[in-house]
């Protein structure tokens, strides 16, 4: 139907046997069926310990220590996992399609798989090295260098 569809990636990673994403309907992520699979790392690019990965996994977003609030109102601290992380990529998603001129490919029966491989270009995320060596490609938020820079001195 090409509409853009983001599941947690799951946070069993450190079970056995469950290194990568395993459960319907993530794992049925592919051209036919462009999931986007949203991993979990912090602000640095360190990919969470329970983060699932594998093939079927997109990209990282920062899902640790999200604050949020629970049903009764009080602010719950430090929460993560995937759950935290998908909800960043959805809202950047719904930015980029809220734009005068949509960074990709809108045509009908395009959008999603131009949408993903958007998401996975530098214009839409980038790879950060953790101090480990281990890769993650993190979602852009569309901040320039030039703010970054300033964020990172402050």
């Amino acid at each position: 139907m090409d509409v853009p569809f983001v599941a947690a990636a799951g946070n069993h990673a450190l079970k056995e046997g469950r290194h990568n994403i395993d459960v319907v309907p993530q794992v049925l992520e592919g051209t036919n069926l462009p999931i986007i699979n949203a991993g979990n790392a912090d602000a640095n690019g360190i990919i969470m310990p329970g983060s699932q990965r594998g093939d079927h996994l997109w990209l990282y977003a920062t899902g640790k220590d999200i604050s949020c609030y629970s049903k009764d109102g009080s602010i719950l601290e430090k929460e993560s996992g995937t759950s935290f992380s998908t909800p960043l990529v959805a809202g950047e998603i719904a930015n980029l399609l809220s734009r005068r001129e949509v960074p990709f490919d809108t045509s009908d029966g395009k959008l999603v798989n131009s949408l993903r491989e958007y998401l996975r270009s530098n214009k839409g995320s980038w790879e950060r090295t953790a101090p480990d060596g281990t890769k993650a490609r993190m979602l852009w938020n569309g901040a320039t260098e030039k703010y970054i820079q300033k964020a990172k001195a402050a």
